[in-house]
């Protein structure tokens, strides 16, 4: 877990006997921490220091904190894979989407991933990444806008490495503006979701796509009542079963 401190960022990593919370960074305008872990205990943490993006990657022995000013202030998100690469994606001082790569100990450059120049990534931009030692799927969405609606692209990333094109999810302009996607990766990466929240206030729904390598299918709509929703999550496994969660005026 990552989380501010009285002004600072800390970590804190926890097995069978527990670890005492450590500072990672220290100073004013420490925001927006966000960790991530693999199977084999390596740890990332990325948060924003007076603008800019951080990191701090460790798998026992810790690395140098690195600056990421390609990125802007809270609009990337990270996730570690099975072997440790840790992976950046968010909206650039460009105002496309760019990626860059944690691999053997240095970042990559950052490059494009979606070089459309309305990609509106602020607190709407999420990644998801499968658990699989021989390959590896990383899946980002994020709020696009389309005309004069907001509606949600996804890509992937493969172990090829590249990432594919850019898929906007839902046309259907009776279920825009769209906000809020949320990805989740089976653990053998051959089912990756989405889920959002589509329509206005007072009359808003959660929708959901998925891609089982053949494509995005269309969206559907998941819910059944008008009610606001808010923050939806999603998780899929192997077998294509999924459960996603929202607040809903009150409830969950």
């Amino acid at each position: 877990a990552a989380f501010p401190d009285d002004g600072s960022t800390r970590a804190e990593f926890y097995d069978s006997s527990g670890r005492t919370p450590t500072y990672l960074d220290a100073g004013s305008s420490l925001v927006r921490p966000v960790a991530g872990m693999n199977y084999n205990s390596v740890r990332a943490a990325l948060w924003t220091r007076a603008g800019v993006f951080n990191s701090y990657i460790s798998n026992g022995t810790p690395y140098t904190i690195t600056s990421h000013t390609e990125f802007l202030a809270d609009q990337a998100r990270a996730v570690v894979d099975y072997t440790g690469n840790v992976f950046i994606v968010g909206k650039s001082n460009a105002s496309d989407i760019k990626w860059k790569k944690y691999l053997s100990g240095s970042w990559t450059s950052a490059a494009v991933v979606d070089n459309s120049p309305d990609a509106i990534a602020d607190n709407s931009l999420s990644l998801g990444v499968n658990d699989n030692a021989n390959s590896t799927v990383v899946t980002a969405a994020w709020v696009q806008r389309s005309g004069t609606l907001d509606t949600i692209r996804a890509a992937h990333y493969t172990s090829a490495p590249t990432w594919g094109t850019p898929q906007e999810l839902d046309t259907n302009t009776t279920h825009l503006p769209a906000t809020a996607p949320a990805v989740s990766v089976s653990p053998d990466g051959l089912r990756r979701m989405v889920v959002w929240i589509g329509g206005t206030a007072g009359n808003s729904h959660i929708y959901a796509s998925i891609d089982r390598t053949t494509g995005w299918s269309a969206a559907v709509k998941i819910d059944n009542t008008t009610a606001d929703k808010f923050r939806p999550n999603v998780s899929i496994n192997n077998d294509g079963k999924a459960m996603a969660v929202w607040h809903e005026k009150g409830t969950i």
